[in-house]
């Protein structure tokens, strides 16, 4: 908007009378400007403009990602739980399968260690002399050292030198590895299921699960019954 004020002015001496005209210029509304209080041209004000909501959009990414990756973290925690609790699960039921049998202190039946029949005491020396039997059965392979009837077993040699003892030529012991595990387990378990007829009681998967400390009730139970099948061709 353009202003024009118009001034007279008379001076002194009685004579003469003067004006002038003084144009102003002024603009109404708001103006953007620069650092330093600079005007901002049109292409800066679009630049700007451009800059603002390219920030703004980063904020709204940020803002999703996180989200995101809360749900992320939040659904891989309910997994691993779900995971855990199915594990425990699974163990209560290997724990149920076997537990019983463990504790009835079933008899030996006609088997001898050390010229010896077994006599069924008490749930102790049953442990005893089976853990003693299984010792007596398994010298003299490598990587056994047959002591309890838990972490002696948790890598299936233990399983594998007992059939092997009974069956030499059902395979070949010398190539087995303790870091096989799951593999140990099957040969063991397939071959006294083929070639003594024993139901594997245990599972590889069983015993895969219970990692290098499996429960003694487990691994007792199915020594037992290796027992009452391979000690008739001792």
């Amino acid at each position: 908007m353009e202003k024009t004020t118009t001034v007279t002015e008379k001076k002194d001496g009685g004579g003469t009378m003067s004006s002038f005209s003084q144009k102003t210029t002024s603009t109404s509304g708001t103006t953007s400007t620069g650092a330093g209080g600079r005007r901002m041209s049109k292409f800066e004000e679009e630049l700007e403009a451009k800059r603002k909501a390219r920030e703004a959009k980063r904020e709204s990414d940020m803002k999703s990602f996180k989200e995101e990756a809360a749900k992320r973290q939040q659904a891989a925690f309910e997994r691993k739980k779900m995971d855990s609790m199915s594990a425990r699960n699974k163990r209560s039921a290997i724990m149920d399968k076997f537990g019983g049998q463990a504790k009835s202190g079933p008899s030996f039946g006609g088997g001898r260690v050390g010229g010896g029949r077994m006599m069924v005491q008490n749930a102790n020396t049953i442990k005893a002399q089976l853990l003693e039997w299984a010792k007596a059965r398994t010298t003299g392979y490598a990587n056994i050292d047959v002591t309890n009837f838990s972490r002696s077993w948790a890598d299936g040699m233990a399983f594998c030198a007992l059939i092997h003892h009974y069956y030499p030529d059902s395979f070949d012991y010398n190539i087995l590895n303790p870091k096989n595990r799951k593999y140990n387990f099957d040969l063991a378990f397939g071959t006294a299921e083929k070639e003594a007829d024993i139901m594997p009681l245990l599972e590889t998967e069983d015993m895969l699960l219970m990692g290098n400390k499996p429960d003694w009730k487990c691994v007792f139970t199915y020594v037992q019954s290796l027992y009452r099948h391979l000690s008739k061709k001792d």
